[in-house]
């Protein structure tokens, strides 16, 4: 499901006032998640794949919300591209490229499709002068959409441990795209290491002090669960286990997510706070960041000035596991993506708006164990109890005939 932000009061944010947002959804989208060019090696007892990933949009779900409703968002493509020009560009290019901005007078908000501000994207005429004339490319075609490229597309390749020969490796992704680490984070940091599964597979026998490691390709990194609450899902019982909120602590505060910020010695002062993750780094310095939905156990500055109000029992991301199989009974990831906005001094659409995080989308990603599957992990649970059971039962009458036994030789 993905849910958009309509902003109802753009005149004002460009005269420094905080945004009114409007949220619109949920587009409710079918996820088909297919493993291809599979290669088994039996030496490494690993398995190397591509995942092709495709959406579909369910009309039913999405009720009277279709693709080609219109939403008012910030020109994410026209602030990202003034924002890389006037920081990277030496003069005199980025005055050149100002030009080019002022000349072609883009607006600071758009009137988009909800289609095109997410996998099919839009034409941007002043990207393409750009690249026409100083040769400098900032999105691929001069087309720009928020998820563009991530449907119908193939992601990996991953390696990933099988655990035959150690069940506590099962699903752990060992590589991704040949690499065993990352390059986006500061050399020989932690930050870079790819440790965990994908999130849909876990080793058997999950206790209540397992970490439940991950690793997100789209967000750049590797993070944990941790326990939170027993539950009982559809008969099931399991652990439900949430993001801690240690996790996305301000890198300033947190040695473990100071890597994450690359500028945390030098200039403290452009860390993102708790709750958030700049993918710039991974993302050709593009200034994007994720957060949680609504700023859920965010800084409260980021709650002040986008106005949200965040409801747990929506906003949050859970994963509810059976323990002693390692199987996800139910799980909901939830992300928000936000435009790292700054004034342009030099831009007058842009140079007076507030320094902030402006939400563009948020998505929450749910799946549950269907009734087919439900039904076998029941019974195999079952046959697991009832062979404990007559295991049991049949050792406690072992010790009942000895103690007979035994007691009749005693008289």
């Amino acid at each position: 499901m993905v849910y958009l932000f309509n902003v109802t009061n753009p005149e004002e944010v460009q005269k420094g006032f905080h945004p009114k947002l409007l949220e619109v959804g949920p587009y409710v989208f079918r996820e088909n998640r297919t493993k291809i060019n599979i290669h088994h090696d039996e030496n490494t007892d690993t398995v190397t794949y591509k995942e092709h990933v495709i959406f579909h949009f369910e009309h039913e779900l999405s009720g009277e919300l279709k693709l080609e409703d219109e939403i008012t968002i910030i020109n994410t493509p026209y602030v990202a591209a003034a924002i890389k020009i006037n920081n990277e560009l030496p003069w005199p290019l980025d005055s050149l490229a100002n030009m080019i901005l002022i000349q072609y007078k883009e607006s600071l908000f758009v009137r988009r499709t909800v289609e095109e501000i997410l996998f099919k994207g839009w034409t941007v005429p002043f990207l393409q002068k750009i690249e026409t004339d100083m040769g400098l490319s900032l999105v691929p075609n001069n087309t720009f959409g928020l998820l563009m490229g991530q449907n119908d597309t193939a992601q990996g390749p991953y390696t990933v441990a099988r655990g035959t020969s150690d069940k506590s490796r099962f699903g752990t992704i060992l590589k991704y795209k040949n690499k065993s680490e990352l390059p986006y984070w500061p050399k020989s940091s932690h930050c870079n290491k790819i440790v965990g599964s994908d999130g849909t597979i876990f080793p058997p026998f999950v206790e209540k002090h397992t970490a439940l490691k991950l690793f997100n390709s789209d967000l750049c990194r590797s993070s944990y669960l941790s326990y939170n609450k027993s539950i009982d899902f559809e008969g099931i019982k399991g652990y439900r286990f949430k993001v801690p909120p240690i996790a996305l602590a301000d890198p300033r505060e947190n040695n473990e997510n100071r890597c994450f910020c690359p500028n945390v010695e030098d200039e403290p002062e452009t860390c993102l706070k708790r709750g958030t993750l700049n993918l710039g780094p991974c993302r050709d310095g593009a200034p994007v960041a994720i957060s949680t939905p609504y700023f859920i156990d965010a800084d409260p500055q980021y709650l002040e000035e986008s106005g949200l109000m965040p409801v747990r029992s929506k906003h949050e991301t859970i994963l509810d596991i059976e323990p002693m199989t390692g199987i996800v009974l139910q799980a909901s990831k939830r992300i928000q993506l936000n435009l790292i906005l700054k004034p342009v001094k030099r831009i007058a659409s842009f140079s007076k708006v507030p320094e902030m995080l402006f939400p563009l989308i948020w998505m929450d990603e749910s799946a549950s164990l269907n009734v087919e599957y439900r039904l076998k992990l029941q019974s195999a649970l079952f046959d697991v109890w009832l062979l404990g059971f007559i295991s049991t039962t049949i050792f406690l009458a072992f010790l009942l005939v000895v103690y007979i036994l035994v007691a009749k030789r005693q008289m």
